[in-house]
């Protein structure tokens, strides 16, 4: 799964993509970036329950540039 990251300047302005984030070959839905209290960007999603049984929401660390999951 791809998932963009953008930014917004204002809530009705245009978007702006900084970065394109390629998740495992996993089906999955609806990436939300969060950014936890120390500053740790990560992406939130739905590992689909086609693969996952019931479904999961899962957290994956992403780099501080934005541009891949962390290792």
């Amino acid at each position: 799964m791809d998932t963009q990251v953008k930014t917004v300047k204002r809530p009705d302005g245009e978007t702006e993509r900084l970065q394109t984030v390629r998740l495992p070959d996993w089906e999955c839905l609806d990436g939300t970036f969060y950014v936890s209290a120390i500053g740790v960007p990560y992406m939130v999603f739905c590992h689909e329950w086609v693969q996952a049984g019931d479904g999961e929401i899962l957290a994956m660390r992403l780099t501080e540039d934005l541009k891949a999951a962390a290792e």
